[in-house]
């Protein structure tokens, strides 16, 4: 059974006071007097423990008839009473809802809008459903409704007639989920856009990435004065629409474009509705007047040159690049940006939810808070204390620091602030401590043109660092090379952690020392193809859901659930273990246990470009080793922990249950 202890009930410590006033007074002076007091004492203190545990069991009987309430081993029995066919436990989020709406499942059984409700409560992704039949050309009955209001909202196209190629919005929405083009039936079984438009088959499109809202971020200025990019590193993203789902079970209808978290297209701010409902709600820009232009004067724009430009208008955005430029002029005061990005985890510096990372500064000597942006000066580093950024604002340069006794930098629960380096940014330990500590956390820290590096100098206990980017490099907008920022070491570590984080390379150097070196559900890539993304001296590395892009070469290994897109030579092949992992064709590895050898590293990941929204992640191409290979059966590398995979069987598990009959699924990501 699952531990039911619940913080600061009391349980444990009335039924201490309770047994123990049931044993005679003279025993309880023979425990106090004795050669070893308490050992009687303690011996009821774990009866009184036990005693606790079945009183919470007990006022959980309760709870426990009620899906929404009850423990993850009462789910099953739930399950069984209303007779639905469980999906895996791995999937607990599913599994419960699955339970809890399975009688209405049932009772709306086939319909379009129950097959659309499956794949946010069984997955958790946002999804709509097209019905192919719906799309194929044909010639018009006598008795079919007027074509003129059924025509597509933005090509026009009248349901199974000619396309209007008038309209060139419309043919950039071609073979995705708002398709309003008529096509001929095609029998063959799907592979890719082949076999899809046919009358049984039914396209369930899965929008897997998590859209990410920045606010108040620093805007890059080129050198113009009155363009500029939303990223604050310089390169072009793609802008993402936030989720606008109506989940209001008496109001469902299908999606629009802008209700999915998905790229925005350009042109989809040529709608009215579009661009009221994401401007300034999910675009918003502040020219430095206080507020974001509003909708009226903003204008979707392609701005691949900036050379743009529409009267009557104030701000021209390119959603497709991440640009704007601004029509009035250039701005007297720093611009700051609100927008949404798109990433397929919490891994990395991000705008989400962080309060577990979270370090209490309330509980150090000194605390700083710092916002605004800017430079961070020494005096904003403590020696023993932490310091806060409450923004996502741009800041930089960063001064070094000498004497470090226990020191935090970290941002503020779902903020991202951009830190810019002009420097290598060393941080030494305080030479007369044994005990100094580090902690980064949702840091973003870039380096501009050229290659920088955080250093970690003299003797550390621990380093940490959580939800942090090190920049691994790039290139910006313009096509200028962003350099990459590795992470150091060049004192001794006894132990350096790393979590959900995209770090550049890792490495110790000559002189330096990690005793512990520990990476888990992190993306670590090298500057380059063929270079080392993770160099460790003597000591011990431990991998966890890690993907590498690039080579490893360590003393001692013990992976589990990586991915290596490259080599890796491990000096100690006796110590330690490679399992449930991959890695490069000419790898040297520590007893691989139900691991795989990669030949072809080059179509496993969608994209290795950091900014890119399917940055690491698995191509549907991959070897099923990968992409089904972890211990659970999950995926391997950085983004196992999400069970994809298991989502998506449990996602077809139901769908196969409630499919009318005849009708064949087909499922696009």
């Amino acid at each position: 059974m699952a531990d039911l202890a619940l913080p600061n009930d009391g349980y444990v410590a009335y039924y201490t006071e309770k047994i123990w006033n049931l044993i005679p007074a003279e025993y309880r002076r023979a425990d106090f007097v004795a050669e070893n007091p308490g050992v009687l004492r303690a011996f009821v203190e774990v009866l009184a423990s036990q005693a606790a545990v079945l009183r919470r069991s007990g006022d959980r009987l309760w709870d426990d008839v009620f899906i929404d309430l009850c423990d993850d081993w009462a789910v099953p029995y739930l399950g069984d009473l209303v007779g639905t066919r469980l999906i895996s436990a791995l999937d607990r989020r599913g599994r419960r809802v699955d339970v809890a709406k399975t009688i209405y499942y049932r009772r709306r059984k086939g319909t379009l809008r129950v097959l659309e409700e499956l794949i946010g409560d069984i997955t958790g992704w946002d999804g709509t459903v097209t019905e192919s039949f719906r799309s194929l050309a044909r010639m018009r009955h006598g008795l079919d409704p007027a074509p003129e209001p059924l025509a597509g909202r933005y090509s026009r196209t009248p349901p199974g007639g000619w396309a209007d190629l008038r309209r060139p919005f419309a043919s950039t929405l071609a073979d995705g989920p708002f398709d309003e083009y008529a096509h001929t039936p095609d029998v063959r079984r799907q592979r890719g856009f082949q076999g899809r438009w046919n009358i049984p088959k039914i396209v369930f499109h899965l929008f897997r990435l998590t859209s990410y809202r920045v606010t108040g971020a620093t805007a890059v200025t080129r050198a113009d004065g009155a363009t500029f990019l939303f990223d604050p590193s310089g390169r072009d993203v793609p802008l993402f629409a936030p989720r606008r789902r109506i989940d209001d079970y008496d109001a469902w209808r299908k999606a629009l474009p802008w209700e999915l978290p998905m790229p925005i297209p350009c042109r989809l701010l040529g709608d009215p509705e579009a661009k009221q409902a994401l401007v300034p709600a999910a675009i918003g820009v502040d020219l430095g007047s206080g507020v974001p232009e509003p909708a009226a004067t903003t204008s979707g724009a392609n701005l691949g040159d900036f050379s743009a430009t529409a009267a009557g208008m104030t701000l021209l955005v390119d959603p497709e690049r991440g640009r704007f430029k601004a029509l009035g002029g250039v701005p007297s005061r720093p611009v700051s940006v609100d927008y949404h990005y798109g990433f397929s985890a919490d891994i990395g510096a991000g705008p989400f939810d962080r309060r577990r990372a979270l370090v209490d500064l309330a509980a150090l000597p000194t605390r700083v808070l710092k916002s605004g942006g800017g430079a961070i000066a020494a005096a904003d580093l403590p020696l023993d204390g932490g310091l806060q950024i409450d923004d996502s604002k741009s800041y930089g340069p960063v001064a070094d620091r000498t004497g470090v006794r226990r020191l935090v930098v970290q941002a503020a629960d779902r903020q991202r602030p951009y830190v810019r380096l002009d420097a290598a940014w060393t941080l030494t330990a305080d030479a007369a401590a044994t005990d100094d500590t580090l902690v980064l956390s949702g840091l973003w820290i870039g380096g501009g043109a050229v290659d920088r590096r955080v250093e970690i100098a003299g003797a550390w206990e621990r380093v940490t660092l959580r939800h942090v980017t090190l920049d691994p490099g790039g290139t910006d907008a313009e096509g200028n090379t962003l350099g990459a920022v590795q992470f150091v070491v060049s004192g001794a570590v006894r132990e350096l952690v790393i979590e959900s984080s995209i770090v550049g390379p890792i490495v110790v150097a000559a002189g330096g020392v990690v005793d512990t070196l520990i990476v888990r559900d992190s993306i670590v890539q090298a500057r380059s193809a063929g270079q080392p993304a993770l160099v460790s001296a003597p000591g011990r590395v431990r991998l966890e859901r890690v993907t590498i892009l690039g080579d490893v070469t360590v003393e001692r290994l013990t992976a589990t659930e990586t991915l290596v897109i490259g080599k890796v030579d491990v000096a100690d092949t006796q110590d330690g273990c490679f399992r449930f992992s991959a890695a490069g064709e000419g790898s040297r590895l520590p007893q691989p246990f139900a691991s795989h050898v990669l030949s072809d590293t080059r179509a496993i990941l969608v994209s290795t470009t950091f900014g890119d929204p399917h940055y690491a992640e698995l191509s549907e191409v991959a070897p099923s080793s990968v992409r089904r290979g972890a211990e659970n059966g999950s995926e391997i590398g950085a983004f196992s922990a999400l069970n994809a995979p298991i989502k998506l069987d449990g996602l077809r598990a139901k769908v196969e249950e409630f499919l009318p009959f005849g009708l064949i699924p087909l499922y696009e990501s």
